[in-house]
């Protein structure tokens, strides 16, 4: 009969050594954070349009100037004063110098296995609000809820697996999300697109009057 209770025992304390991981949640990110696409010093190409239109905006400084652990500052500096007045309203007053250009350090956590922002927890590193982890699948959603109470919503709804998006001079795969009920006034919905290499390669805001403001995003990376 002990050996029958010692067995048992050694056969639970085993089955317990071997669980896995807690599933993480999906605003928590893990993975390598010293990527080739993080290191300090890449810089940024950027191309904005507004309604399908080209803006020839004099973007001075885009570069990682730090990476902490995954946790990316990205110094942006850019001369926005020949803008149109709908797209300079919607970026937020914290984010301009007193002249009303951008100056801004803009975070985000980007890893293998996915990238985040801390755009909604007002820079708050303890709060992530994740754009896409690389292994999510079509109609995945997830939410993140503001410390005013309101709820922003992203999901995944497309991922076709084919190298069709244009990314300079090559096509690669992208994973699309799309953000529902955003909290940036003026806007009406988010759509991003991401790529495992590349990272973060595209942002649309679609404005309450149907316009739409695109930014592509070409790291300048050995990667």
């Amino acid at each position: 009969m002990k050996k029958i209770i010692a067995f048992s025992l050694f056969l639970y304390v085993f089955m317990v050594g071997c669980e896995e991981d807690p599933v993480k949640g999906p605003n928590e990110l893990g993975g390598e954070a010293n990527i080739p696409l993080t290191k300090v010093g890449n810089s940024y190409s950027i191309s904005v349009t507004l309604g399908g239109t080209y803006l020839d905006i004099d973007i001075d400084t885009a570069y990682i100037s730090k990476n902490d652990n995954g946790v990316v500052t990205v110094k942006l500096k850019a001369d926005i004063s020949t803008v149109d007045a709908t797209l300079r309203s919607i970026i937020p007053a914290r984010f301009l110098d007193p002249s009303g250009n951008i100056d801004a350090q803009v975070y985000f956590k980007a890893t293998s296995e996915g990238i985040q922002d801390f755009y909604y927890s007002d820079q708050d590193f303890s709060k992530p609000f994740t754009i896409l982890k690389y292994d999510m699948g079509v109609g995945t959603s997830w939410s993140f809820t503001t410390s005013d109470g309101k709820t922003i919503n992203r999901s995944v709804t497309e991922k076709t697996g084919l190298d069709d998006w244009p990314f300079g001079f090559m096509y690669i795969k992208t994973t699309k999300v799309e953000e529902s009920n955003p909290g940036v006034e003026g806007v009406s919905k988010a759509i991003f697109r991401a790529n495992h290499r590349f990272g973060l390669i595209y942002v649309e805001y679609v404005l309450l009057n149907g316009v739409s403001v695109k930014l592509y995003l070409y790291p300048k990376a050995d990667l």
